[in-house]
């Protein structure tokens, strides 16, 4: 018997964040379209958003501290953090800080002793995100680090019979222009599945088509009766089945009962249907097949 306390939810594995994920110089969150990978990276990214906190009644008698009324926020100093194993003259010249290519020799990179606002660029860090991560409609996680600059310089470590790595962390910066942004966003998305969960399922779950998530893929069910505790899924669109009155799409869909045959009625002359392959279809029988589930159509 399973401990009562010793458990996970049931959709711990539709909301891990998976892999190392990527660098990039732009994306888009309502379409999912990626910019340019800044380079390949060793170790995965970090990031932190490092707030600072004032407690306004620490020096107040009589009150005690971390009060929340008092608590404030002072500022934040996200920043993301890595290795790269590649590199380029544009990479190359973000790692500086306060650097541009040489417009005549695009191969140089240059060191400047001051800073410029074009030294200053978003970077962004997207993972992927459920089990869904395929295809247009793949979940994610994204980080929008603003106004982003190298701290920590340029930095390169080789070694013997190995590669590269170029160490890099890149901190987000306030702007005079927009002072109350705080310069990081996080957006979380979940995939569109295709399928649905079942509510208040009845009848044949594996004759009705349905499907159970079976380590993170849908399944056809090969349940012949409903397992209690179990989560039963049908793709969307498809016609609401018994027991569950929740529409499929818009309000006008179509709800299908279960009939109980005397046994001498004709199934296709009663306008009775099936369920095959999770679609209703006019039932052909003529005469009703004990082993089959049969159905009234009802606006």
């Amino acid at each position: 018997m399973a401990q009562k306390y010793t458990r996970v939810p049931t959709d711990t594995f539709e909301k891990l964040q998976l892999n190392a994920g990527i660098l990039l110089d732009n994306f888009d969150p309502a379409t999912g379209e990626i910019g340019n990978i800044l380079g390949a990276t060793s170790g995965g990214i970090n990031f932190t958003t490092n707030p600072s906190f004032k407690d306004f009644g620490e020096d107040i008698d009589n009150v005690p501290n971390n009060m929340l009324e008092l608590k404030h926020i002072e500022q934040y100093e996200p920043k993301m953090s890595g290795t790269f194993l590649t590199l380029s003259p544009e990479v190359a010249k973000t790692l500086i800080g306060g650097a541009e290519i040489d417009p005549e020799n695009p191969i140089r990179v240059i060191p400047r002793a001051d800073l410029l606002s074009t030294d200053f660029a978003d970077v962004w860090w997207v993972g992927d995100y459920t089990n869904v991560n395929f295809g247009d409609d793949a979940g994610f996680i994204a980080i929008h680090l603003m106004n982003s600059l190298s701290t920590a310089g340029f930095q390169i470590q080789s070694e013997k019979n190995e590669k590269g790595k170029l160490s890099f962390e890149y901190q987000g910066h306030y702007s005079i222009l927009s002072q109350d942004t705080v310069p990081f966003e996080i957006y979380v998305k979940a995939p569109e599945s295709e399928y649905e969960e079942v509510k208040n399922p009845t009848g044949n779950p594996h004759e009705q088509g349905w499907y159970e998530l079976v380590s993170g893929v849908y399944a056809l069910t090969e349940d012949t009766e409903v397992v209690e505790g179990k989560t039963y899924y049908r793709k969307k669109g498809e016609n609401t089945p018994s027991g569950d009155n929740t529409p499929s799409g818009d309000d006008t869909t179509d709800t299908y009962t279960e009939v109980t045959p005397e046994g001498t009625e004709n199934p296709s002359e009663q306008g009775w249907y099936e369920l095959v392959e999770g679609n209703y279809v006019l039932s052909e029988d003529t005469e009703v097949d004990s082993g089959k589930t049969y159905y009234v159509k009802g606006a």
